[in-house]
């Protein structure tokens, strides 16, 4: 094996040495008869004996062989704490003395240089050896040969009895009882079976969560809650989501310090809060504790949305706040329902916020608009209207413009996206779909969005596209780019 030049640094000595790449071999010299190992570092009997001298421990006051930078023996530099964790010195075992300090055997790992594991290529620091190559892997690779999962307690644990795949406590003995309800199970459970497990998890969760909760009314119903949903659901699923309740308990604790109404749980959770509690929410109207307001239910729904449109203006625009408190006026005299105020409002907004006006919408913002979103011409009406009567503006609304706009808008579009898909070499099926509409409104101005292939049809050679009754001619490149679809 070659050699490689490395500077061994111990202490304070920092020397360049000709060090042999051969595992334990002397740090100082290169040896390979090693007698010592100190903080990571080899050392042969000769090294040993130049590198720690004997003199007096500083700590136990004892003649001992220290190194030449050191003042504490082997043994007092154990009874240091862990110099990772903190851990209290004698009350862990020492894994390793490091250059900082003592380790625990826990933390040994994180002291070690990553190697490269042998079956993976992972840089690891784990050392295993493995079965088949006797080579160091990783603990991965390593449990591939020595973990399985029990055939008696279906646990995933290391094989004790590899011809009955068995761990080592179902292969000492397979049944045992459980120390709580003295019911038999398989030993590789331990102490306490799985269903008393889980009811001491439940219960402790319960107990734990119950600590957050100052008002006992509110501790009561959340007790009765879980219950309720452990009866519907099953106990593994309430000690995963059980937790996720808590923020409505802790609400109500700090708000009503009880379970309150309908009317108030809404206002003030809203409908969509409460869509995140449905669970706790099917638990209330299941015990008959809330009756649900559909009326009250759908108006707060519909000042969520509408909160959620102006949420879209980056600023207060007057023209929309006189508009709303217009439409805010009619509602209170019972003349519109709060959706028609949501729905009058959407393109009001919509137009504002798309065009990006500051002040007022001008003739040709409002073109451009509703060539876009022609199905809006109608409920835009009002906002218009009020725009013409509170601030005298000349606005009108001239459909045979706006469909004269959005023809040319449609076909600069349709003339892009026929050049783009005509380029192609394979389409998919879904860019030949879109070629085929692309040609019926580019020949003959109608527009399908979704056309049929199986409506297309060959008279005397000629591809048509029969729709209804009339027949539209395609021409023979066009067919024969769609024509696997036959």
């Amino acid at each position: 094996m070659g050699t490689l030049e490395t500077t061994v640094k111990n202490r304070s000595m920092k020397i360049t040495k000709i060090r042999p790449q051969k595992r334990n071999s002397c740090s100082i010299c290169g040896k390979a008869q090693v007698t010592r190992k100190f903080q990571e570092e080899y050392y042969c009997a000769n090294c040993y004996a130049q590198w720690f001298k004997k003199k007096t421990c500083k700590q136990c006051g004892q003649l001992k062989r220290i190194h030449r930078e050191g003042e504490l023996c082997l043994e007092c530099e154990k009874l240091t704490d862990c110099v990772r964790c903190g851990k209290t010195s004698g009350t862990f075992e020492i894994g390793m003395i490091s250059r900082y300090g003592a380790v625990c055997s826990s933390c040994t790992r994180y002291f070690r240089e990553e190697i490269e594991c042998s079956e993976c290529g992972k840089m690891t620091r784990d050392r295993y050896r493995s079965l088949v190559t006797n080579e160091s892997v990783c603990l991965q690779c390593y449990r591939r040969y020595t973990f399985a999962t029990c055939k008696n307690c279906r646990r995933y644990r290391k094989v004790h009895n590899q011809e009955k795949q068995l761990c080592k406590k179902c292969d000492e003995k397979l049944l045992s009882t459980c120390s709580k309800c003295k019911g038999e199970m398989p030993s590789g459970y331990g102490n306490v079976c799985p269903d008393c497990a889980r009811r001491s998890l439940l219960f402790n969760m319960i107990r734990l969560n119950g600590h957050i909760l100052r008002n006992k009314a509110v501790k009561t119903a959340y007790k009765k809650f879980i219950f309720w949903y452990m009866r519907k659901c099953g106990i593994s699923v309430v000690l995963h989501k059980g937790s996720d309740f808590m923020r409505f308990f802790i609400d109500c604790d700090d708000i009503w310090q009880k379970i309150p109404d309908y009317a108030e749980l809404v206002t003030h959770f809203k409908p969509n809060g409460l869509r995140a509690n449905l669970t706790v929410l099917r638990w209330l109207l299941d015990t008959n504790q809330v009756v649900v307001d559909e009326a009250l239910k759908d108006d707060l729904a519909e000042m969520q949305r509408i909160q959620s449109l102006f949420n879209k203006l980056k600023e207060s625009i007057p023209c929309i706040a006189s508009y709303y408190k217009l439409l805010q006026r009619r509602y209170d005299d019972g003349k519109t329902s709060l959706k028609s105020v949501r729905l009058a409002l959407q393109p009001a907004i919509d137009l504002i916020s798309s065009q990006a006006v500051t002040d007022y919408p001008t003739q040709e913002q409002l073109n451009n608009y509703l060539s876009e979103k022609t199905g809006q011409i109608a409920a835009i009406t009002g906002f218009i209207n009020h725009l013409k009567s509170a601030y005298r503006r000349e606005l009108k609304i001239d459909r045979k413009l706006i469909q004269q706009m959005k023809a040319k808008q449609l076909k600069k579009h349709y003339s892009k996206r026929l050049v783009e898909l005509y380029k192609q070499t394979e389409l998919t099926t879904a860019e030949q779909m879109d070629l085929l509409s692309v040609v019926l409104y580019s020949l003959h101005g109608i527009e399908i969005k979704k056309p049929k292939f199986d409506a297309i049809v060959l008279i005397d050679g000629v591809a048509y596209y029969r729709d209804n009754t009339k027949d539209y001619f395609l021409p023979q490149d066009i067919y024969l780019r769609i024509k696997p679809q036959f």
